[in-house]
């Protein structure tokens, strides 16, 4: 099991807003600041696949398939890339018990978390970002988050909503799906095909 994070990438370039190429903002973004969805992808890729993918394949993919059309990665539009080149089911829902059920079910799941309260401090992020829930009960979920650090857990503010081990960050799957960002689809599901195991 690899924990790909994302302020690894600095050296990789991910353009973002490719559908507008004089937009100053998104030339000099790389995977470090832009890359989660790529990173859970990735994560995604090497939980249910004997595959690699690498981070700069990924980042190609995206830019190729305009799955960074605006900031960050279309999970939407990327998402179903990825399934295809790796011969997963691929869907997408804003119901946490479909989400568990399916990652109880053999599958993965790339959650999308957002800071929409403004006086809110965001366990996982202060505005938009994905990570990827490898494990579920009906009482925890477990997460593999692109932009762990070590102290990123550790304030006060998050006393006892996470529990960690090592880079395997724990959780309430209310907790989780109340962090989730509500605009759009929260729960990205990627399963393996019936009958290809590995």
């Amino acid at each position: 099991m690899r924990h790909i994070n994302q302020r690894r990438y600095s050296y990789i370039p991910y353009p973002q807003h490719t559908e507008e190429p004089d937009n100053p903002r998104g030339k000099k973004v790389t995977v470090r600041n832009g890359g989660c969805g790529l990173c859970s992808a990735c994560m995604v890729v090497d939980q249910l696949t004997t595959e690699k993918f690498s981070v700069r394949e990924a980042a190609e993919l995206s830019v190729a398939v305009g799955g960074s059309h605006g900031s960050g990665t279309d999970m939407e539009v990327f998402g179903p890339v990825v399934a295809e080149k790796f011969n997963l089911d691929f869907g997408m829902t804003s119901d946490i018990n479909e989400a568990i059920e399916a990652i109880r079910d053999g599958g993965r799941v790339i959650a999308r978390m957002a800071n929409l309260e403004p006086h809110h401090k965001g366990i996982f992020t202060k505005k938009d970002h994905y990570i990827t829930v490898i494990a579920a009960t009906k009482d925890e979920v477990c997460i593999l988050d692109p932009s762990w650090t070590s102290k990123k857990f550790t304030k006060w503010e998050k006393e006892g909503l996470v529990r960690l081990e090592g880079t395997l960050v724990y959780t309430t799957p209310e907790i989780l799906h109340n962090e989730r960002n509500t605009f759009v689809p929260s729960y990205y599901i990627f399963r393996r095909k019936k009958g290809n195991k590995i």
